[in-house]
Formats: C-alpha cells, structure tokens, sequence
C-alpha cells in the first residue's frame, strides 16, 4: 500500500482520511502553559499528491538544529495535536526515543505507513509527532483508546514492524488522561491563591523503558501508577514574553500550501 504514496504516481490518490501538518517551536518565546497558541498549522491534504505538496515545504527532521525543540506532527483533520482534543483526552502516545541520524527516514516512514492503513486499527490512529532537541529526537504516535489494551499493544506492533525495532521495550506508552489530571490539579492550586503548587505525578505506563515507577506490559495487570505529591513554593515566577520568532525556521518561508 506504501507503494502507491510515491511522489511519481501518474494518477492521484485518495487517501482514506485527510490530515494536517503543524509544527510547534520551543525557541524563541515559547511558554509551556501557551503549548495550543504555539502550535502552527501548515497545511491539510486528502490525496497522495497532497501530502507530497505539503511534505516537500518541510525542512526534514533531521537537518533541524533547534536551540530547544521543534516539533511536526501529522494528525487527521479536525483533530489538534494537544491533550484536551476530545479525540486524544481518553487516549494515549507510543514513544520512542531515537539516537541522531535516523528522524528524518524514521518520521517518513511512519507518516506513509499511518496514511496508508499499515498500522491497523482503523481511525484508531489520531495522529504522528516527531520532536527534535539538541541531544534526542523522539517520535510519538497517538491513540484514541488509552484503555483498550488490545488496542494499544497492537498498535505498539505496527511501529515495531514499520521501523523494524528489534525490542518491544523500547517503546513506551503514557496516557493522556494523567497528564490531563495534572493540569487541572496544577492550575487549581494556582487558582487558589495559597503560594504553593501541589503536582501529582501519576503516568499510567502499558509498557515501558525506564523510568521510575514504570512496569513492562502485563496482559493481567496493564497499569503501574506512580503516584507521588509534592509541593514547594513560587518565588517570582515570570513566563518571557513570546516574540512570535522560531517556528518558521522550521521550514524556512515554506510556502503555506492546502489540498482541498
């Protein structure tokens, strides 16, 4: 099915889905508590010409030399690639931390692959994030279902036999739902007006490489929760003020395209 994604195909190709492109840079003025106002849409696209008229305006991922970060991500129309969407809020992300040199064939390789059905599951699939920093890049794949751990596990087997990573616990899998949590929790206690910032930490992990509190999947017991609270008090907290700059170093003056 890859096959006919080729940029050469003489007859355009409709795709199953339509999508859209964004990048997000953290240079610049980026402020953490903005993510969903730092997020910039490049263009949307239904046919197999499309996604090559919008991919080729892109910088490849690993010709990217950010300060911070910059993200792309390919996500199905109507859904933004934030936590809140309601399409992504009860779901989940694959990650999978890559050493330098292999973003660029790796993210292309996955946007053909998810636009294509390989992956499976149907519109299961939310969306693809690649996120490139100055030590690590990381590619991510989104779900709708964070519970299903069918779901879930199947999906984490597609990237494995796209990218042909030989060891499933190299992936590791977070629900959306906690991190959620931990927003609301967080802008409550600030909110509140008390001084003190209480933050619970709890990751839901299906699978997972090394972090503390995590477990590798387990069909009877799929969740490891985490949970620890701590406080500690704000002095003089201030948020530069963003100067609109970073994000179309991206893809320099990319010409904004749409395929409608």
């Amino acid at each position: 099915a890859r096959r006919q994604l080729t940029s050469g195909e003489s007859e355009d190709l409709k795709l199953r889905a339509s999508y859209t492109f964004w990048c997000m840079s953290k240079d610049g003025g980026f402020k953490a508590d903005a993510f969903a106002e730092g997020i910039k849409k490049i263009g949307s696209f239904g046919t197999a010409n499309g996604f090559w008229s919008n991919y080729k305006y892109l910088t490849p991922p690993g010709d990217l030399k950010p300060k911070r970060g910059i993200d792309y991500h390919c996500f199905r129309s109507g859904i933004k690639p934030i936590w809140e969407d309601p399409s992504n809020e009860n779901g989940g992300e694959w990650i999978l931390r890559m050493k330098k040199g292999v973003a660029t064939k790796s993210w292309e390789n996955m946007l053909l692959a998810m636009l294509s059905g390989e992956l499976g599951e149907g519109d299961e699939i939310c969306g693809i994030v690649i996120s490139i920093k100055p030590t690590e890049d990381r590619l991510t794949v989104w779900n709708k279902t964070g519970a299903n751990k069918d779901i879930v596990a199947k999906i984490r087997d597609g990237i494995q036999r796209v990218l042909k990573v030989p060891n499933a616990d190299a992936f590791e899998y977070l629900a959306h739902s906690s991190k959620i949590r931990q927003i609301l929790q967080r802008n409550s206690a600030v909110t509140a007006g008390h001084g003190k910032h209480q933050h619970n930490s709890s990751v839901n992990y299906h699978s997972g490489r090394a972090r503390k509190g995590s477990g590798k999947y387990n069909k009877s017991t799929h969740q490891r929760t985490h949970n620890h609270n701590h406080q500690h008090n704000h002095h003089n907290q201030h948020n530069k003020p963003s100067n609109g700059t970073g994000v179309h170093s991206a893809w320099g003056m990319a010409r904004m395209v749409s395929d409608k």
